[in-house]
């Protein structure tokens, strides 16, 4: 009985009624409601008689409430029957303290939330006119909050976000921020603020770089290693020459493979694997010694102290001659065939998702959506439509599982949110619901949820009503969810 009270009566739904000018003197400011600690404390001293001294021992009451009921209850007592004393009315003033208990789990100072309100208004303000930036911010400061990275990036491009894939040459260990038309690796997103002559327009944004933070299972030093040797030496031709440069695990390089991240070198998934598949970090010193004394002939240089390829010489530039960026390739590294069996686009998709959570290629429901359709499942996208899906609307929806909630305020009400080719959906499940459909809602990678539109303002919901899992039609796994975070 607090916050929808103040939502209807911001939107003139509710008329905002004050019993005495006194109470319009607490509450105007909040159309009524008590929303603050510091409104609760007034109340008790203007309207039920409180000293001071009792208005801040409620207020600790209020904070101990669930330890201390018997405390709370004879200041409740005390509230009502001071406030009825006064002139007001005892349906109003039990009102009062009901909403002054409330506090217990939603109260804080107003203080508190004029800070809260100003980082809101902040983050909405970068949002909107840096979309990008705000983007790669988020993503580069992950794992937090209730988004995925999948949901950030399809909101950038949403919002006219120009989002370019992991590249080895071109991507850092963050995401960053690239100026139009160019090709330099590892643009800074902090430098890409004003003072930049090509920034970003609100509906022009600078492209998304996404970065190799985002490919599951990759080690952050394995990856500042490749950032820092081709920040120092340029972008490479072939993996063998990035790998002994580097100095990275061949591991690493089947992660940036798999991840279809040498895009820039001319090479597939496919070729990729294929190439990385003769390399190995087994030391075979004989044929690494001729293979150097070879290079060092091939580039008129003194043979000297002999190094493995995985660790760099004493002297960095002797070993950068030894070594150049471009063009270099290794006896060791195959040669991937000009032709190699096709991937189909949706084992592709899968794959992107698999080794990052998301595919700029396409959506794996994407590839359902025939045979959803002559089920009568409607597009996430529909949801923003009230002419099509008007509230109370009866609906069907399939999405791959993004994120999984269930709060302890929630009294046991799971709210998870799926998204589809076209857009997300928020879906929420009473206890009786999630209950007999457990196991689906649970562990369901993708969800098939027959439901009710609710709408309210912008906000749309689906109350669920049944939820099964669709899981075999994806053929191959999906990412996990982020559940209960």
């Amino acid at each position: 009985d607090m916050v929808h009270p103040y939502l209807r009566r911001r939107d003139g739904i509710d008329p905002v009624e004050y019993p005495t000018e006194k109470v319009r003197e607490i509450l105007q400011r909040t159309l009524g409601v008590p929303l603050f600690q510091e409104q609760a404390m007034s109340l008790a001293i203007h309207c039920a008689g409180f000293s001071p001294g009792e208005a801040d021992q409620l207020r600790r009451a209020i904070a101990a409430w669930k330890t201390k009921q018997k405390v709370i209850y004879h200041f409740g007592q005390k509230i009502i029957n001071g406030m009825v004393t006064r002139g007001y009315q005892h349906a109003f003033a039990e009102r009062v303290f009901n909403q002054i208990k409330g506090f217990s789990e939603y109260g804080f100072p107003e203080s508190h939330a004029a800070s809260f309100a100003h980082i809101v208004y902040a983050s909405a303000w970068l949002k909107h006119h840096y979309p990008a930036h705000f983007a790669a911010a988020l993503i580069n400061s992950q794992p937090m909050g209730f988004y995925a990275p999948a949901q950030i990036i399809r909101d950038a491009q949403n919002h006219g976000v120009s989002v370019l894939p992991i590249d080895v040459n071109l991507s850092g260990w963050d995401c960053t921020i690239e100026p139009r038309h160019s090709r330099s690796p590892f643009f800074s997103s902090s430098s890409a603020f004003p003072r930049d002559s090509q920034l970003a327009t609100r509906d022009s944004p600078l492209p998304l770089r996404l970065g190799l933070r985002l490919i599951s299972g990759l080690s952050e030093a394995e990856a500042r290693s490749i950032e820092a040797t081709i920040a120092s030496r340029g972008t490479f031709r072939d993996i063998a020459s990035l790998w002994r440069a580097s100095g990275v695990r061949v591991a690493t390089l089947r992660k940036l493979a798999n991840a279809d991240a040498f895009a820039s070198m001319k090479l597939t998934r496919q070729q990729a694997i294929y190439a990385i598949s003769a390399l190995t970090d087994e030391q075979l010193p004989l044929f690494d010694l001729a293979r150097q004394d070879k290079e060092a002939a091939q580039l008129h240089l003194q043979p000297h102290q002999h190094q493995h390829p995985l660790h760099p010489p004493a002297d960095p530039q002797s070993r950068a001659r030894e070594l150049p960026g471009f063009g270099y390739s290794s006896p060791r590294a195959a040669s991937p065939p000009d032709r190699l069996p096709p991937v189909a686009p949706e084992l592709s998709t899968l794959h992107d998702y698999a080794s990052t959570g998301f595919s700029l290629k396409a959506h794996p429901v994407s590839f359902l959506r025939s045979r959803l359709a002559t089920r009568r499942f409607s597009p996430c996208i529909h949801l923003h439509d009230a002419a099509k899906l008007p509230n109370g609307t009866q609906v069907r929806i399939a999405g791959v599982v993004l994120v999984r909630q269930r709060p302890s305020t929630a009294k046991g009400v799971m709210f998870i949110t799926v998204e589809d080719e076209t857009s997300h959906a928020n879906l929420i499940l009473w206890p009786d619901v999630y209950q007999k459909h457990r196991a689906a809602a649970r562990h369901g990678r993708l969800l098939l949820v027959r439901g009710t539109v609710q709408r309210q303002g912008q906000v749309v919901h689906i109350i669920v009503k049944s939820v099964t899992t669709g899981d075999a039609e994806l053929q191959t796994a999906t990412p996990p969810s982020r559940d209960f975070r």
